[in-house]
């Protein structure tokens, strides 16, 4: 099957973000996985994704905050 794009999972539980990614992966998406917003924000504005997955409970900043800055800037 054809790759459907990236999607970044940003998740501070690296359980969690394994089963995500592991899910995804098995629908043809590739993933990056970034435990931080900080990471996150840097892997969306590197390149293009499909999709973004943003955890509950980051523990560098609110993920509100990160949502509008990735509207911003990614």
């Amino acid at each position: 099957m054809q790759n459907r794009g990236k999607v970044i999972i940003i998740e501070a539980s690296a359980e969690e973000a394994k089963l995500l990614a592991d899910a995804l992966t098995d629908e043809s998406f590739t993933t990056v996985v970034c435990p931080t917003a900080a990471e996150g924000l840097a892997a969306a504005t590197e390149s293009r994704a499909v999709g973004v997955r943003i955890d509950c409970g980051l523990p560098d900043r609110p993920r509100v905050d990160l949502f509008r800055d990735l509207q911003t800037h990614a």
